[in-house]
């Protein structure tokens, strides 16, 4: 007998509905939804519908391949060449089922669950076909499957096609919106809608209440988001982007609210690479987060006004370019039962790190101000977060500043400057002891004993 996973066993069925978004890409365009599609070619008008519905199962799924590849070629290349993606496991992630179960639910082989209006096509899935066993799991069992047709009974998917290749799919559950599929040529989309999952986790639950998903969030709301798109599909030659967004901001929360998080709209990550000019970029733009918890009468608390990072990288080229690179306009803060442990503030910056044309050694010149302070405060017994103990690092540069290892181990002012450091130590009588140091251009620095020992002007070597 086949070996079933208990975990993936009370979640099997439930996959045609969410249609594995884990293999699925996020809506294209900054909407995320049907409501306000673009402009339509009047060419569609005159495509039937079966071609309009076959044109979009045409092009769901292979930009992610593509693009991942890209990714996989550029991030993954040594001075012996690139490794296959298929070798790392990054290629590949559409798959034969994922295929299938698109094609099923946009009811490709009959037409008899398919109704058109303009460009809209509306399709009433064949509920025991969404649910086979092809589709959900060999193992599932008759109970699992009459659970998943009920569940398939109260959804309807909607295409709206823009062009002969272009177009949005939406997976309505219960009338709202579970899932959007934006796909083109050369991009495709997947956009999971949180309000609507937890519809379908209690609808699931209503169904099956002993055996029913367990989940200790009463508040679900926001949307996330992922989108991919292939500029260049030639094998070896790869380029695209994918990202992960938050398309509407989220807000997750227990019945008791002692679990929560919530975070602003933006991208959590997103990866554009070429393959062919070995270059990519990384970038992060997450917005305002807030999450606590608690546990064993411990409250954690994370508040934070935004990240920003963008990372550009080639291989042929000995350096690497972050841009900017910032905590958004307020510092960013962990506490414990309410005290603050953490506070983080940095003002928006870039820099380039490169290597000494003479020594080898690592440099890093400044494109913006540098300016930060970091705030650590210590917790002694009981986890209790001390109101003296405390470390406090200050650093300032300006534009320009050209920091350099030093063949002895110091860190050198190249050019620019000054640098100015500054870190506070206070003990549990508020006694402080303050190291500060100003190097300018032409001078070094180093601690000159054990790692925790003051910094010096030391001599250049």
């Amino acid at each position: 007998m086949k070996s079933v996973d208990p975990i993936r066993s009370k979640y099997r069925f439930l996959s045609p509905l969410l249609l594995t978004p884990a293999l699925l890409l996020a809506a294209c365009g900054d909407s995320g939804t049907v409501t306000s599609p673009p402009a339509v070619d009047p060419i569609v008008n005159e495509t039937s519908t079966d071609d309009i519905k076959s044109n979009a199962s045409m092009n769901i799924g292979g930009s992610l391949d593509s693009s991942l590849d890209g990714v996989s070629r550029v991030t993954s290349g040594s001075s012996d060449g690139f490794e296959d993606p298929a070798d790392i496991g990054v290629g590949g992630l559409w798959n034969e089922d994922a295929q299938n179960l698109v094609n099923t639910s946009l009811d490709l082989d009959n037409g008899d669950n398919t109704t058109r209006d303009g460009t809209r096509i509306t399709i009433d899935p064949d509920d025991a076909a969404v649910c086979s066993e092809e589709l959900v799991d060999m193992s599932a069992t008759d109970a699992e499957f009459q659970r998943c047709q009920a569940l398939v009974s109260d959804m309807i998917v909607q295409l709206d096609a823009t062009s002969d290749t272009d177009g949005a799919v939406t997976y309505l559950f219960q009338s709202q919106p579970l899932a959007v599929i934006g796909y083109t040529e050369n991009s495709n989309s997947f956009e999971i809608n949180l309000g609507t999952l937890k519809l379908l986790i209690e609808a699931n639950n209503d169904l099956d209440p002993e055996g029913g998903i367990e989940s200790p969030l009463d508040t679900m709301q926001g949307a996330l988001r992922m989108f991919a798109e292939a500029t260049n599909t030639t094998n070896g030659s790869e380029a695209g982007t994918v990202a992960l967004q938050v398309s509407q901001p989220l807000v997750i929360a227990s019945a008791d609210a002692v679990t929560s998080l919530s975070m602003g709209a933006g991208t959590i990550l997103s990866l554009s690479a070429d393959a062919a000019a070995e270059s990519a970029t990384i970038e992060v733009a997450i917005g305002a987060l807030q999450v606590s918890d608690s546990q064993d009468n411990e409250a954690l608390g994370l508040n934070m006004d935004g990240l920003t990072a963008i990372i550009d990288f080639e291989n042929n080229v000995d350096q690497l370019v972050v841009r900017n690179l910032g905590v958004g306009d307020g510092p960013l803060r962990i506490a414990l039962n309410n005290s603050e442990v953490l506070n983080l503030g940095l003002e928006t910056f870039g820099f380039i790190l490169s290597a000494n044309d003479t020594t080898g050694e690592s440099v890093i010149t400044l494109d913006g101000q540098m300016n930060l302070r970091f705030l650590v405060r210590q917790i002694v017994g009981d986890n209790t977060v001390s109101d003296t103990l405390f470390d406090l690092l200050e650093m300032t540069a300006p534009a320009g500043t050209q920091i350099g290892d030093q063949l002895n181990g110091s860190i050198g002012i190249l050019s620019g400057g000054p640098l100015s450091y500054s870190l506070t130590t206070q003990d549990e009588n508020g006694n402080q002891v303050v190291d500060q140091l100003t190097v300018d251009a032409g001078q070094c620095a180093d601690d000159i004993g054990s790692f925790n020992s003051d910094y010096e002007i030391v001599a250049c070597q």
